[in-house]
């Protein structure tokens, strides 16, 4: 397995040879981190640490998956509680 960019649609598509991971980073922050599982067939995520954006904390131990379609989930943290 492998990471791409673009799409065949657009037709820009573009192997990321040789990388195993990305980030999702607002500001300067990373919020998630997305990886190719040991078995080649999976993926891990993981949030990596304290997130505020727009002055709301979240936290990095509470993600929360939501089902959108078949074929698609969301994946969000959720605030820090107090």
């Amino acid at each position: 397995m492998h990471i791409e960019t673009g799409h065949l649609i657009t037709k820009d598509e573009k192997v990321l040879a040789g990388i195993k991971s990305v980030r999702f980073v607002v500001g300067d922050q990373t919020v998630f981190e997305v990886s190719v599982g040991k078995d080649e067939k999976s993926i891990e995520i993981r949030s990596i640490g304290y997130a505020k954006i727009n002055d709301v904390v979240y936290d990095p131990l509470e993600m929360s998956v939501k089902p959108v379609a078949a074929n698609c989930v969301k994946m969000s943290l959720l605030p820090l509680k107090l």
